[in-house]
């Protein structure tokens, strides 16, 4: 535990472990603490082996690299470093609204660039049958990659309708609202129309 005032003073989980070639692991999580919004943000841990000890690697109080949770790593082709997280759509740490997806990078894993203006994805999907739906929530981004790093599909948690505040899932069991796994199929900027999402899993528990 870290001294009162340090940023991950609470809890911490989201563990999200990236391997580097040379066997150095880096460890994207989310935690609470002291001067964080109730949602908390994303922190890095590094280590020698994906074994530990861990260690943070940004200031030791009231720092926190953005506020979402959910994080993702992985390397593109360059080597470059990047994190797909859930982001929040409020200080409080709501997880309501559309710009769900954020996106951060690093040439090292150690400085961290996160877009906070723009939107990785949004909870708009559009299903391989041609069809659209808006999401209540698209959560838990994990990134699929090719052999040369490329980065092929996108899976999330979904959760597709809600009655209720945000924080009350007791109505959603009688109308039929279930969660599931989605695949999103990436391509290239010029071809984005050919992009497409199916189901991969379909369940009755809550995504949040």
């Amino acid at each position: 535990p870290r001294a009162a005032g340090a940023w991950d003073a609470g809890d911490v989980s989201n563990a999200a472990p990236h391997l580097l070639t040379n066997g150095t692991t880096l460890l994207g999580y989310r935690a609470n603490g002291d001067g964080v919004a109730l949602g908390g943000g994303i922190g890095v841990a590094v280590a020698a082996t994906w074994r530990g000890p861990y260690t943070r690697t940004g200031p030791t109080a009231r720092h926190m690299l953005f506020a979402a949770e959910d994080g993702a790593l992985y390397a593109d082709r360059r080597g470059h470093l990047h994190m797909l997280v859930h982001r929040f759509a409020s200080a409080n740490g709501s997880t309501a609204g559309s710009a769900v997806g954020g996106h951060a990078w690093s040439a090292d894993g150690i400085t961290w660039a996160y877009a906070e203006d723009s939107t990785a994805y949004t909870t708009a999907v559009r299903w391989e049958n041609g069809t659209s739906t808006q999401l209540y929530r698209r959560e838990r981004p994990k990134p699929a990659l090719d052999s040369e790093g490329r980065l092929i599909a996108l899976f999330n948690g979904a959760w597709p309708c809600h009655s209720g505040g945000e924080d009350d899932d007791s109505l959603d069991g009688p109308i039929g609202c279930y969660s599931f796994t989605m695949q999103t199929a990436m391509a290239s900027k010029d071809k984005e129309d050919s992009m497409h999402t199916v189901i991969v899993n379909a369940h009755s528990d809550r995504v949040h």
